[in-house]
C-alpha cells in the first residue's frame, strides 16, 4: 500500500513537472517566435538618408555653377562708385566757428557700461558746443555692477580728444585753480539725472542750465544717461 503510495505520487510529481516545464517552455517560445517573426520584419526596413538643407544648397550651388562657370565681371562693381568717393565724413564739413567757451564750464560724471559712457561723452560735447562753454575731460563713475576703475585716459587718447575737437569746443583737463575749492553742491552746481529728463531737448539746456551756468561759472553732471534727445539737434552740432 505504501509502495503504491509513493508511486502515485512520484507519478503524480513527476507529471506537474512535465505540465509545468512544457507550459514555462511554451510560453517561453511564445515571445520568442513572435519577435523572431515581427523582428526580422523590422531589421528588413532600412531608413532613407536623410537630405540636409546643406546638401540641397550644396546641390544647387553645383547646378548654377555647371550652368555659368564665370561670373560677370561686373557683378563685385560698385554701382556709384564715383559719386561715393566723393563722400567725406560730416566732420571734416565743419563750416562753423570754433566755440570760445565763455559761459563758464562744464564737468560730467558719466555712469553705467562703456557703451553708456561713451554716449555720455557724445552728448556732453554737444551740450557744451551748444551752450557756448568749455568742456573739462570727462569721468567715469566707478560702478559696483561692472568694477571698473578706468577712467578717460585709460580707454580713450585723451590728448587726440582735445586737438581733434578744438575747431568745436574748448577742453581743458581740469577747472582753473579758482574754482576749484567751489562747493559746488552748496550752490546748486550739481544736476543729477533725476534734475534732466530723459532725451531732454537743447531747447531746456538754453532755457534751464545756461542761466545756472552763467550764474555759477561751473555745471556738474552726475551720470548724464540719455539725457540730450538725438532730435531735434541743430546741424552744427551733429558731428
Amino acid at each position: 500500500m505504501l509502495s503504491r503510495i509513493q508511486h502515485s505520487s512520484s507519478s503524480s510529481s513527476s507529471s506537474v513537472v512535465k505540465s509545468s516545464s512544457s507550459s514555462s517552455s511554451s510560453s517561453s517560445s511564445l515571445p520568442e517566435e513572435l519577435l523572431r517573426k515581427f523582428g526580422k520584419g523590422n531589421n528588413k526596413r532600412k531608413k532613407k538618408p536623410h537630405k540636409t538643407a546643406y546638401a540641397r544648397l550644396l546641390y544647387k550651388a553645383a547646378h548654377a555653377l555647371a550652368q555659368n562657370p564665370t561670373e560677370p565681371k561686373d557683378l563685385w562693381l560698385e554701382t556709384y562708385h564715383a559719386v561715393a568717393s566723393l563722400w567725406q565724413p560730416c566732420a571734416h564739413q565743419r563750416v562753423w566757428k570754433p566755440s570760445d567757451g565763455n559761459n563758464g564750464y562744464i564737468m560730467v560724471t558719466a555712469n553705467g557700461g562703456i557703451n553708456q559712457q561713451r554716449v555720455a561723452v557724445c552728448n556732453i560735447v554737444a551740450v557744451a558746443r551748444l551752450l557756448n562753454a568749455t568742456l573739462v575731460i570727462p569721468t567715469f563713475m566707478f560702478s559696483t555692477v561692472w568694477r571698473d576703475t578706468s577712467q578717460f585716459s585709460d580707454i580713450y587718447q585723451q590728448d587726440y580728444f582735445i586737438d581733434y575737437l578744438k575747431p568745436d569746443i574748448r577742453i581743458l583737463n581740469e577747472l582753473p585753480k579758482d574754482l576749484q575749492s567751489l562747493d559746488l553742491q552748496a550752490i546748486g552746481s550739481v544736476l543729477t539725472d533725476a534734475d534732466i529728463a530723459k532725451e531732454a531737448k537743447p531747447s531746456f539746456y538754453l532755457k534751464y542750465i545756461l542761466p545756472l551756468l552763467k550764474k555759477n561759472r561751473v555745471v556738474h553732471f552726475l551720470g548724464f544717461g540719455n539725457r540730450l534727445a538725438s532730435d531735434p539737434i541743430p546741424y552744427h552740432l551733429q558731428m
